[in-house]
């Protein structure tokens, strides 16, 4: 006799779903090639004396061996699981996201608290439903509520690149000594070391492309400035649609201020002794110029309490 593939093991409750355990046993049969004829047998044999004797009890005055497979699995799901639909709806509505607790993991409770609701056709956006409103971030749900259209893939792709941007600016602004002095701290305006922010190159510059330092809140007017020369680049370049977005729209910066999504496109200016370098300018403090996206962003983050984070580039409306 060949060697069985895969243990079963006995059933217990305390540790997996009745649903799961006959899954896997189900499984089990595909690839040891059990016949049908040794089906209740096997199932029998591998359930435990504990869910054996349950079931003894249960189809009195039968006996367990005179049961269908499908007979056998119906009985004791419904001892072990019974459908209480309103109940398993409570807790799947009840359900926020904990301290803590991912958003991948949020997503992945939620699935199996949904496991007995009966949504049906309606599961999708009832997930979706409850991951927004669940949400430990306000500034994630804010950002979800901006969307006209929002699929659970995307819901669930927003978090998490949302939350992941933030834990990035929070383990950068936690990587940073608070025992540095002065000129051994970066600079908040370059992320440089060696001077103050207020001896920042970055503090007297005046851009000539001040039409880059506005924050856009819609994708498509960024495709207003297409032409012979682009604004935001010091070389001769022509701004075709192609340019800007897969250029400068795939490395701007989004946030929600309000409930609006906007962005901030970094540009070059060919002034200053960082020419040629590109920088951002922060359009909820004056413009003031931020070189390095990362510490822009952090910037963000602790001066206006947003959460920045990046997004796939808009296809230009084709």
């Amino acid at each position: 006799m060949a060697a069985l593939i895969g243990n079963m093991g006995p059933f217990e409750l305390n540790t997996e779903p009745w649903s799961s355990y006959t899954e896997r046993f189900g499984y089990f049969v595909l690839a040891n090639k059990i016949a049908p004829d040794l089906l209740v047998p096997t199932f029998l044999s591998v359930m435990g004396y504990k869910t054996f004797n349950l079931l003894r009890i249960l189809v009195q005055p039968a006996k367990p061996g005179d049961l269908s497979y499908e007979e056998t699995v119906t009985i004791l799901g419904d001892h072990y699981s019974p459908k209480l639909v309103i109940a398993e709806r409570f807790r799947f509505h009840k359900r926020n996201q904990e301290e803590g607790e991912s958003v991948s993991q949020f997503v992945a409770v939620l699935k199996r608290l949904s496991e007995h609701c009966e949504f049906g056709d309606a599961l999708d956006d009832t997930l979706r439903d409850r991951l927004v409103f669940g949400l430990r971030s306000e500034a994630i749900q804010k950002r979800l509520l901006t969307e006209a259209d929002l699929p659970l893939d995307r819901a669930i792709d927003i978090s998490t690149s949302m939350e992941m941007a933030a834990r990035e600016a929070q383990q950068l602004r936690a990587s940073s000594p608070k025992n540095k002095t002065a000129t051994d701290k970066p600079c908040s305006r370059c992320g440089n070391t060696g001077h103050k922010a207020s001896e920042c190159w970055c503090e007297d510059l005046d851009c000539r492309n001040f039409d880059s330092h506005q924050s856009f809140s819609d994708e498509r007017s960024l495709l207003d400035f297409a032409g012979e020369q682009c604004i935001f680049c010091t070389m001769n370049v022509k701004a075709s649609v192609g340019h800007l977005l897969l250029k400068h729209l795939r490395e701007a910066v989004y946030y929600v201020d309000g409930d609006k999504e906007k962005f901030v496109v970094a540009c070059f200016c060919p002034e200053g002794n960082q020419a040629h370098r590109s920088h951002s300018h922060c359009p909820l403090c004056n413009y003031r110029v931020y070189s390095r996206t990362a510490v822009f962003r952090q910037h963000l983050q602790d001066s206006h309490g947003l959460a920045p984070y990046k997004k796939k580039p808009f296809d230009g409306g084709k």
